[in-house]
């Protein structure tokens, strides 16, 4: 129950924040502006671990991993292919974009937070002190590696490989430009970064200043979705229209549940093994 109430419940929450920007159109912005300067860089193989760098930032906006694939292969693949990468490079790096992105937006690391809290070391640890203190110290440097590996290792294999850079192509769509005024582009780019912008200026002023600024993360989501709603009321003019397509946030927390029951059969799972002594058994062996 009290992986429902506590982790479950930011999880929840993140899920309709991500879905009311899916709604509203922010985060096709948001993927819009971070890929536009890609498509000038022309060598393929200084474009590997930029791309891989900035999947794993846009993965901060698209959560699943799946869903950011697919907006990748349809954003960014025609570029990466038009650069002349070559098609198993450019899958690969899409691939491997969403991988250890340090973020308290991230379920993965709202469960473990919640779940370090627990113990006496960690008393009153909270997402964003975990990631920023802790998380970010090992997953940067990671993703530096990686992203280095990545240009190294893509372009032994396509050196091996002798991979064709025009042929074995796909047909893909042909994605639509993101139309509005700059002012739009601005905001709406801004909105799926919200929650975790409130949370580094928070953290950075308790860091800087010894203030005590207690700002959760579902806390930080839900004043930004009170903030996207106040934007798209400005935008649109339509009060009605606008009220109800919040509940493309609501849709998106049920979108959420399969994470909250999976954390909660793991708990139960957890505790049926301490119970019966499988892990005191398994530590004194």
């Amino acid at each position: 129950m009290s992986t429902l109430t506590s982790a479950g419940f930011i999880i929840l929450i993140l899920g309709g924040y991500t879905g009311y920007m899916s709604h509203i159109g922010a985060n096709e912005v948001t993927v819009s502006v971070l890929a536009k300067p890609i498509a000038h860089i022309k060598s393929p193989y200084i474009l590997v671990p930029i791309t891989f760098l900035l999947g794993n930032l846009l993965s901060l906006v698209i959560p699943s991993a799946s869903n950011l694939a697919i907006i990748l292969m349809a954003t960014l693949y025609p570029v990466l292919r038009q650069a002349g990468m070559s098609l198993l490079s450019a899958a690969a790096v899409i691939a491997t974009t969403a991988t250890i992105m340090p973020t308290p937006l991230g379920s993965d690391n709202v469960a473990i937070a919640a779940e370090l809290a627990k113990t006496d070391m960690f008393s009153g640890l909270t997402a964003s002190d975990y990631v920023f203190r802790y998380h970010v110290l090992v997953s940067i440097p990671t993703l530096l590696v990686m992203a280095l590996a990545h240009y190294f290792w893509q372009k032994f294999m396509d050196k091996r490989a002798g991979s064709d850079l025009t042929d074995g192509d796909v047909d893909l769509a042909e994605v639509k430009a993101v139309e509005g005024s700059a002012l739009y582009r601005t905001v709406y780019a801004i909105l799926p970064l919200l929650p975790i912008i409130m949370l580094l200026i928070v953290f950075a002023i308790t860091s800087t200043t010894g203030a005590k600024i207690d700002l959760s993360v579902e806390l930080a989501s839900i004043l930004s979705f009170v903030i996207a709603i106040i934007c798209e009321l400005i935008r649109t003019r339509k009060g009605k229209e606008t009220l109800a397509g919040t509940e493309s946030f609501f849709k998106g927390m049920g979108g959420a549940m399969p994470i909250v029951a999976l954390l909660v059969a793991a708990s139960v799972f957890v505790v049926g093994l301490k119970s019966i002594g499988l892990i005191t058994e398994l530590q004194n062996a």
